[in-house]
């Protein structure tokens, strides 16, 4: 009885610096996005924001970052491209930090799965993967598909093929999270997910949707396969299953068209 107390107190303890270390950090990075913002987006001050993650975090950071090295990177620009459209589009000092206060939310559970602070770390990183998949679907729908194609085509194909990346490198950093390799195939089931998922956003592009109602139905889509294919991979998928998913799917889907103004 006195040992296992003895490892509860220590694991108590750890648990309590990893907590503290994971805030630390969360917060430097978080005030670093927000000297970018008051900085108006400078060269210097986004180097500035790149020299706090890469040396002075990144690398001392555990060997488990690699199992989260995407979504460490990711979400960085995702968070840029939100202050800019701040900054450009609804400079409202309650948006900007809403904005931070999520920044500093996300660094805190990035830094928490790498540091083993959840005890259900891969219902947590589900978690952490959907809300990625929203916010880079809310972003690239709020640049609407006519303004893409309104400028030069240079442009307009790397935006694609950024957009196409990065749904495949989450799709597989998802997989391999949960132990899926597939014999190292689990690289072109990312790119046939990522494929399926561009078509149906540039389908989606189309209807008369809000960016946030098409984000969260494409998010709903991408989670249904995502889903779907870790319980196949790993010999759990059953029609149960797949009934449920289907069903959340539906009701889901139809509060989203319900909820939007529908109008040309």
């Amino acid at each position: 009885a006195t040992l296992k107390m003895v490892k509860r107190l220590n694991f108590l303890l750890q648990n309590q610096i990893a907590w503290r270390s994971s805030l630390l950090k969360a917060a430097a990075v978080t005030l670093a996005f927000f000297g970018v913002y008051i900085l108006n987006f400078s060269f210097w001050a986004v180097l500035g924001l790149f020299l706090v993650l890469l040396p002075s975090i990144y690398f001392r950071e555990s060997p488990e970052r690699q199992s989260v090295k995407v979504s460490f990177w990711l979400f960085p620009f995702l968070g840029l491209i939100a202050l800019y459209i701040l900054k450009s589009s609804f400079p409202s000092n309650f948006a900007v930090f809403a904005v931070v206060a999520l920044l500093l939310l996300f660094f805190i559970s990035l830094f928490g799965l790498i540091s083993f602070i959840f005890t259900n770390r891969f219902l947590f990183f589900g978690i952490f993967n959907a809300a990625l998949f929203f916010s880079l679907f809310l972003e690239a729908f709020y640049y609407s598909l006519a303004l893409i194609l309104s400028l030069s085509w240079v442009f307009t194909v790397f935006y694609w093929l950024a957009l196409f990346l990065a749904v495949v490198f989450l799709f597989k950093e998802f997989f391999e999270f949960y132990g899926i390799s597939l014999k190292g195939k689990i690289g072109i089931v990312g790119v046939v997910l990522g494929f399926v998922v561009f078509e149906l956003f540039l389908i989606v592009s189309f209807l008369p949707l809000c960016f946030v109602n098409a984000a969260a139905f494409l998010t709903l889509f991408a989670l249904l396969i995502r889903d779907s294919l870790a319980q196949h991979f790993q010999g759990f998928l059953n029609f149960p299953f797949i009934l449920r998913e289907l069903t959340y799917f539906i009701l889901v889907g139809l509060i989203i068209f319900a909820a939007s103004r529908w109008g040309i």
